[in-house]
């Protein structure tokens, strides 16, 4: 089969992708952040007059949390393969095969793992290994770990899961009007949540026969500390390394602004 062989890696960034997949959710959202906004005001606001951007956000990630990965699709298979070339700095990758349980796909066929979070679950992967590329090649590395690894992939696909659920219960929905930018909130949390599973999975020396409590502890700090699990998110944000090897910087997103 054609899908056996290994095809070359056109690689395509977060914003790539999402420009393709649904090119009416702006990821380049502004982040003018208010400092004469009393508690009040932002409840008064965030109940009877949310900015038009959250209901925008919401509706156009969850949209593509229902886009299902396509075999045949190019943008979809090539968000996948730079996924994997991220980290394994393969030229070719094919389509179906062995490989994908490197980065924790459950078998041969990465499709059979994204059913409950669509393509957002893949973008949120590739936003990670982008944008936090140190702190995740450390992380899909310890992940092999012969006696301690776990499912990476599997894993990152259940803090999509965890995020779209709390997003959904309108748990980001304060800090996203502060920050002007659902998206950018949501991605930082999903980046603070493997800062802190990996932090938890190491200090409790955890193997797979321990992930379902491990797990479910993490989700309970998760969605207990949405502002903390930001600011982690945002820390790992500041610093990585590009495709071209070269150390890159970027001001945190959330800058000095003291969170409530």
């Amino acid at each position: 089969s054609c899908w056996l062989q290994p095809h070359e890696v056109q690689n395509i960034s977060f914003k790539q992708a999402v420009r393709v997949l649904n090119p009416d959710l702006d990821t380049e959202e502004s982040l003018d952040l208010p400092t004469d906004k009393c508690c009040l005001c932002m409840c008064w606001q965030m109940v009877f007059n949310p900015p038009a951007f959250m209901k925008e956000h919401k509706e156009n990630v969850t949209k593509l949390t229902k886009i299902d990965y396509c075999e045949v699709d190019v943008v979809h298979f090539q968000a996948l393969a730079t996924l994997y070339a991220r980290f394994y700095h393969s030229k070719k990758v094919a389509r179906l095969g062995k490989h994908w349980e490197n980065i924790g796909f459950q078998g041969h066929n990465p499709a059979t793992d994204l059913r409950s979070v669509g393509m957002w679950g893949i973008l949120q992967l590739l936003f990670f290994a982008e944008y936090c590329y140190n702190q995740a090649q450390i992380i899909v590395d310890y992940s092999q770990n012969k006696h301690h690894g776990f499912p990476f992939a599997v894993v990152g696909l259940n803090f999509s899961l965890i995020g779209i659920n709390l997003m959904n219960a309108g748990a980001f929905d304060k800090l996203a009007i502060e920050l002007n930018s659902l998206v950018k909130v949501l991605n930082m949390w999903y980046c603070g949540a493997w800062k802190h599973f990996i932090d938890t999975w190491k200090d409790e020396g955890a193997t797979m026969a321990d992930s379902g409590f491990i797990m479910m502890e993490v989700e309970k700090y998760l969605s207990a500390n949405i502002v903390e699990t930001v600011r982690a998110g945002s820390k790992l944000h500041e610093f990585y390394i590009g495709d071209n090897g070269e150390e890159r910087t970027e001001k945190s997103f959330l800058g000095s602004v003291v969170l409530s």
